[in-house]
């Protein structure tokens, strides 16, 4: 028999002046399953549709804050923190009256969401799909902006290192926040797409590199990537707003959800240790580590992600 395969998109007003928008899809009488994207301000995209088989579950997909369709009217940094991106998950699930328990899916940003959402609220929660673990740390101890990427892709970390002075590069992140910050528009600008690009450059085994270039530098879609790269840099500087090891400190509140971890065993990104160190922690966990790097399009990991949700709900 045929299922009816079910769509509702729209806006929820939340504070600070946003609008977060969501799309519900596939079998409303399946598993709700609640997408969380990367980023912070990664926004989603069709594409995030092929782990699920919408016949039998269904999805909402989540644009948070300043992210994708999602809109403002104070300004993109306004009450954006981990604190409101979670009561907004709670305001969407009373919006869409949804009072069973859900899985969440989250990758990398989304990762660290979804554990910190299941820290706070472990009662709405039936297990987890986790890729690319990210735990926030001290900018200083940032591995993305570390050497660590510099053993893989030379190349990559030495253009995001040219024109920083010699007495910087020790603390590059420092430096990029402050021409951010204190820099007139197109020099704050060209450091922000900078930033961006580097990260794009790192997250998959086989980059394309000059695709990414022209997506990120591309006119059109300038703001888009502005903004998602505002949002990004406002989080790491400030820890993600959360406790230094905040979710490790707080794993015995979830440690029995269900849970798999799936992180590329050649992550440039977000290092494989902390993925280990969360599964160690996690008593109902399992892990697994495909010939992948970070990003969730890499053949290997995409089949992994699939086979993760099948196994979840089992």
């Amino acid at each position: 028999m045929q299922v009816l395969i079910m769509k509702k998109s729209g806006y929820l007003a939340v504070s600070g002046g946003h609008e977060i928008f969501y799309s519900r899809e596939g079998n409303f009488k399946g598993e709700t399953f609640l997408f969380l994207h990367g980023g912070p301000g990664g926004g989603t995209s069709e594409k995030d549709r092929e782990f699920f088989d919408l016949e039998k579950v269904n999805v909402i997909f989540l644009d948070q804050r300043g992210a994708g369709k999602s809109k403002f009217s104070r300004g993109i940094l306004e009450e954006n923190t981990t604190d409101f991106l979670v009561q907004d998950i709670i305001s969407l699930l009373n919006h869409l009256k949804i009072s069973e328990k859900i899985y969440l899916f989250g990758g990398s940003w989304g990762s660290t969401l979804s554990l910190v959402f299941a820290i706070k609220y472990p009662e709405k929660v039936a297990g987890m799909v986790l890729r690319g673990i990210f735990l926030p740390v001290p900018t200083k101890d940032e591995f993305l902006f570390g050497n660590g990427p510099e053993k893989f892709f030379p190349e990559v970390y030495e253009e995001f290192c040219k024109n920083v002075p010699d007495n910087k590069v020790e603390n590059i992140l420092d430096f990029y926040f402050n021409k951010i910050e204190n820099s007139d528009e197109k020099t704050a600008n060209l450091f922000l797409k900078k930033y961006l690009l580097y990260e794009y450059n790192l997250a998959s085994l086989n980059p394309n590199f000059e695709q990414n270039y022209k997506e990120i530098f591309a006119e059109e879609k300038v703001q888009d990537y502005l903004e998602k790269s505002l949002i990004e840099t406002s989080f790491i500087k400030n820890m993600c707003y959360l406790p230094e090891n905040y979710i490790l400190d707080n794993c015995d509140k979830i440690e029995n959800i269900k849970t798999q971890i799936i992180h590329g065993r050649y992550d440039c990104v977000c290092p494989a240790e902390d993925a280990w160190q969360l599964h160690k922690k996690m008593k109902n966990s399992a892990i697994y580590f495909p010939i992948a790097g970070h990003s969730s399009s890499d053949v290997e990991m995409k089949k992994e992600l699939i086979l993760a949700v099948e196994r979840i709900l089992k």
